[in-house]
């Protein structure tokens, strides 16, 4: 159970570091934010304590401010150009045969299986679970760490390809997600609700064959196609799900 409130002027002086497996990065400057959300599990007022249920909390709003502070961070932009490095040439996962950086065309990454707010959200809700305090910039700080080391399931699309995602049109396979995301789930595992479970059954039972017939319906070249991993070696759903301590085989 926990409490939230705002403080309002809340200041980092001191630069953070985000470090990843290759190298630490500087991540804010005395960065200043108005409303700075602050989480904790209980508070104390003339001596009298107070909690509250989980279920006044608004992850959903929470969330979306932390999304927004990470989509505008130089973290953020960092982490993307050194995906782009490290897996050079990165191209559109469903377009792999343009030639994206001579022609300026910018690429967009997607979250898979779970959406960056999905991840927020988990996080928060892990944190909360066990009672623990923390603010907004905890928490956006935490999630970039997880990207960069790469806890995070990414992809690359062409903002057409990625809107024809969105829409459920084509099909993204596990093999072209970069990233750990099943260890992120069982790190944070107290922080899945109903619906993120039912997100990432829905990803890992998608075959090749699935995504190919999405390619079918808009004339995709199947050898235009990225796979990231080649080697398929996703555990079973049944498998993978009982350390939640939830039935997911039906």
């Amino acid at each position: 159970m926990g409490i939230i409130f705002f403080i309002k002027g809340g200041t980092m002086s001191n630069n953070e570091l985000i470090e990843s497996g290759l190298s630490s990065i500087k991540s804010r400057s005395d960065a200043k934010y108005e409303n700075n959300l602050y989480i904790t599990t209980d508070f104390s007022l003339d001596n009298v304590s107070f909690k509250i249920i989980p279920e006044m909390v608004n992850f959903d709003k929470i969330a979306n401010d932390i999304k927004k502070i990470i989509r505008t961070s130089l973290e953020y932009k960092i982490f993307k150009e050194h995906l782009c490095a490290k897996y050079y040439p990165i191209k559109c996962v469903f377009f792999n045969n343009i030639d994206y950086a001579n022609n300026g065309i910018e690429l967009e990454m997607h979250h898979a299986p779970l959406t960056i707010h999905d991840c927020i959200t988990i996080v928060l809700e892990t944190h909360f679970s066990k009672g623990e305090a923390v603010t907004s910039l905890n928490i956006a700080d935490e999630v970039m760490m997880l990207h960069f080391n790469e806890l995070i399931g990414i992809t690359f699309l062409s903002e057409i390809a990625h809107k024809l995602v969105h829409n459920g049109g084509l099909i993204v396979h596990r093999k072209q997600v970069i990233g750990d995301y099943l260890k992120f789930i069982e790190i944070y595992k107290d922080g899945l609700n109903d619906n993120h479970i039912e997100k990432i059954k829905k990803f890992l039972s998608v075959t090749e064959d699935d995504m190919q017939q999405s390619l079918a319906k808009f004339n995709i070249d199947r050898n235009a196609v990225r796979f990231f991993k080649d080697e398929d070696n996703i555990p079973r759903i049944e498998e993978l799900f009982p350390t939640l301590g939830s039935d997911l085989s039906n």
